[in-house]
């Protein structure tokens, strides 16, 4: 019982005599303080650079109602392209935050952090415009085969359109006979010529109903590489932006420094003392008494 009241009288003392060197050493614990907390409010003041944010909607590039490629698949492109993720501590701004893909759409939402404004919008239209670039290929691809496609149509047209100038000729010519025919009152002739020229008719109308068809085709795929069906990636609405700096948060490393500064003036101060009292044992004791 009796070594328990004496750890804590020796607990009490030993406390006596840090706050007797804390109140011996406090000029210099608050003139370090003051110093540490006036440089982080210089710095968060005069010297840190604001960072504005900035988010704006991209519908990636597409071919009809479907995107080019997997807006999953992009994404992941993107974020690597523009380092997205990881630690932001010494990025050099601007530089891209985060990209969203939004679920069962072809939009992505990006966050950017810029020095102001105007640096965060120009940025966003250089993402734009690479992202514009990145996909010329698969446009250019797409573009070539569809036209690749048109002119085989166009030249199987060329042939169809002879096919039915001669078999309209020949059909001309079967109408002739059956005037002939006719004329010289030749009932078998006449019935030879009437069923040629039946068939002749029916040619005619098959081949006037591919033509259609072909040129249906011609136009669907022309139209497939019109520049309303091939859409680059754009913008959707405009830039959001911010009118204040979301950092440095300027009360923040006020505080913490303050708090850090203290901490460490305190530390200081022990430490000093420590040094001094094993330079003079007799005076750390006296102060013990």
């Amino acid at each position: 019982m009796s070594q328990e009241i004496r750890q804590i009288q020796d607990d009490i003392i030993d406390l006596r005599v840090i706050f007797a060197i804390l109140k011996k050493r406090v000029k210099l614990i608050f003139a370090l303080t003051l110093l540490v907390t006036a440089l982080s409010a210089l710095y968060a003041y005069l010297l840190a650079k604001p960072v504005y944010a900035l988010k704006f909607m991209v519908e990636a590039g597409q071919i009809g109602e479907k995107p080019i490629e997997n807006i999953d698949t992009l994404k992941e492109k993107l974020s690597y392209l523009y380092r997205v993720g990881g630690k932001s501590t010494g990025k050099k701004l601007p530089y891209v935050k985060s990209i969203t893909a939004k679920k069962e759409t072809s939009l992505l939402l990006f966050t950017i952090l810029a020095n102001s404004n105007d640096e965060g919008v120009q940025y966003a239209k250089s993402i734009l415009g690479e992202m514009d670039s990145n996909l010329k290929k698969q446009f250019d691809d797409y573009k070539n085969i569809q036209l690749s496609r048109i002119k085989s149509l166009q030249e199987e047209i060329n042939t169809t359109n002879e096919n039915i100038t001669l078999s309209a000729k020949e059909l001309a010519e079967s109408k002739a006979n059956i005037l002939s025919a006719k004329k010289s009152d030749d009932p078998s002739a006449l019935e030879s010529d009437l069923f040629q020229a039946g068939e002749k008719q029916a040619v005619l109308q098959s081949l006037n109903d591919h033509l259609w068809t072909l040129k249906e085709r011609e136009e669907a795929l022309a139209l497939s590489i019109s520049p309303a069906n091939m859409k680059p990636s754009h913008m959707i609405g405009e830039i959001e932006k911010t009118q204040k700096p979301v950092a440095p948060n300027k009360r923040l490393i006020i505080i913490t420094n303050f708090l850090s500064g203290l901490i460490f003036s305190i530390f200081l101060a022990l430490l000093l003392e420590f040094l001094a009292s094993m330079r003079n044992p007799e005076s750390q004791a006296a102060q013990e008494k």
